[in-house]
This record gives structure tokens, C-alpha cells and sequence, in this order.
């Protein structure tokens, strides 16, 4: 148990790590440009503006 921590424990699981890939494409994050994030951000804002101002011309704002 880590040193200062006053719990009991009940149970222990211990794991055996046979293999490790770093590489696993499952892990490895998408790489995206500036330009593309930009694009994303630019597009979310816009959106943002637009249901922001649907709300205000409901009265919901």
C-alpha cells in the first residue's frame, strides 16, 4: 500500500506485461496541421455565433 494511505485493501490484482508496442495505431493520436485546426475552430465558432443568435431571436437569451 502507498505509504500514508489509510485504507484497507480487500483485493490485489496483479498484471504480467508480456509485450508493449508503442506503434499500436490504436494509441498513436491523429496528427492534424494548423490549418486544418483552424478550419475545425473557425467552423464550431460559427456555428456557435449561429445557434447563439437563433436563441436571442427566440427570446431564450
Amino acid at each position: 500500500m502507498p505509504l500514508g494511505y489509510k485504507a484497507r485493501a480487500e483485493q490485489v490484482m496483479v498484471i504480467t506485461v508480456t509485450a508493449w508496442d508503442a506503434n499500436c495505431q490504436r494509441h498513436v493520436p491523429v496528427l492534424w496541421d494548423v490549418s486544418r485546426v483552424q478550419n475545425e475552430l473557425a467552423a464550431r465558432a460559427a456555428r456557435s455565433a449561429e445557434l447563439g443568435a437563433q436563441l436571442c431571436e427566440r427570446g431564450s437569451l
